[in-house]
């Protein structure tokens, strides 16, 4: 009898135990649930975590026309690679970072310029890293390997150059100055100021952002950043990384987030994955991005083979544009890189468009795969 009392006097104490630490692990529950809906409402949520619903879409709901500038080829404007290709009123200024080159074709796509050239003297770049513009005061700024920024006129002309404070991979320009990136890489296994802002003359204002990569962890390749100036909103993405940021003057913050799961590879995972096993990984590696006032593109990699998303504000729907049919023209696939004006810009090389064409545009119906890369200029619907 008294041995049923004491087992039911213990049994009444775990009891009482029991509901006090639920009653406490409620509280945590309910506190964390509101910080969630607090934090929520400061960015927004893409569910890339699971697969999402993917809606099917046709080019003709999202494009009002297409038209196609093939870049003129001469001895002099040979392209190898378009690293990056910016669009202003009266033509396209491209960066050819295989051969080290910044080139300028007006709207047709003839070759008119080359910006500046190799060097050592004034004006001259070393290794010519990315470029920069601003269209109001038709003014391009060249990032060279030499730790400067080279300024020059839309008509070639050389206005000057600025030392930068600190050593950059990656720099944007912007209202106040620069932003730029420093690749972690660069300083393995230490605290890294890997996101700063510099003022107009180079000098460090505030570091945004540190990383660091440990010995051990050292990834395959150069993560390098993507910068986005959208109508003097600055945003910054990580490669690689599950955020996309709003960037000020003196801070950064979550703009749009996408939740960690077997569709993102992190950066601390690619210390165990090699060359070869992270182009075979499941994971969808998020490599660019672009961003207008309706929408969000995202360029991808899964299992290297590319894929493109759309996701769209207004519906919250997410479009797989690497499916997306064309209805327009039947030609290629949609993989827009930059955005201009309400219109997609990319570029394909010519001999993937011959090959992936169901049927040839009337306007590149004299295209021939040696010819230089083609730029799509996809006039958006209002």
């Amino acid at each position: 009898m008294n041995i049923t009392i004491k087992i039911m006097q213990r049994h009444t104490k775990n009891l009482k135990e029991k509901f006090r630490i639920d009653i406490f692990v409620l509280f945590l529950l309910l506190c964390s649930c509101g910080g969630h809906r607090v934090q929520q409402s400061e960015y927004i949520v893409i569910d890339l975590s699971n697969l999402p619903p993917i809606y099917s879409i046709k080019a003709s709901d999202l494009i009002e026309s297409c038209r196609y500038v093939l870049l003129e080829t001469t001895s002099l404007s040979i392209i190898g690679n378009i690293q990056k290709i910016i669009a202003v009123n009266d033509g396209f200024f491209i960066f050819d970072g295989q051969q080290q080159q910044l080139l300028f074709f007006d709207t047709e796509g003839r070759f008119i310029r080359r910006i500046a050239g190799r060097g050592r003297g004034p004006g001259e770049y070393v290794s010519l890293l990315d470029f920069d513009l601003s269209e109001d005061d038709e003014t391009l700024y060249l990032h060279d390997n030499s730790n400067q920024i080279l300024l020059y006129s839309f008509e070639n002309d050389f206005l000057g150059s600025i030392r930068l404070d600190k050593f950059v991979t990656t720099v944007m320009k912007t209202s106040w100055g620069y932003l730029c990136y420093r690749d972690p890489m660069l300083n393995i296994g230490k605290d890294t100021e890997a996101l700063f802002t510099l003022d107009e003359n180079g000098n460090e204002i505030n570091v945004l952002q540190y990383r660091k990569v440990a010995l051990a962890q050292r990834p395959p390749w150069v993560v390098s950043p993507v910068f986005i100036n959208k109508s003097d909103e600055y945003y910054y993405y990580p490669q690689l990384q599950d955020t996309f940021y709003s960037v000020k003057i003196d801070k950064i913050e979550p703009k749009y987030v996408f939740p960690k799961g077997k569709y993102i590879i992190a950066i601390e995972e690619m210390a165990t994955l090699d060359m070869s096993r992270t182009a075979r990984a499941r994971g969808l590696i998020i490599i660019n991005f672009i961003i207008d006032d309706s929408q969000i593109i995202m360029r991808c990699y899964r299992q290297n083979n590319p894929e493109v998303y759309l996701y769209d504000f207004a519906s919250c729907k997410l479009f797989n544009l690497s499916v997306m049919a064309n209805d327009i023209d039947n030609s290629y696939n949609f993989s827009p890189r930059w955005v201009y004006q309400n219109q997609w810009v990319e570029v394909n090389n010519a001999y993937e468009i011959l090959e992936e064409s169901v049927v040839l545009p009337a306007a590149l119906i004299n295209l021939n795969p040696e010819d230089n890369p083609v730029i799509r200029i996809s006039k958006l619907k209002p």
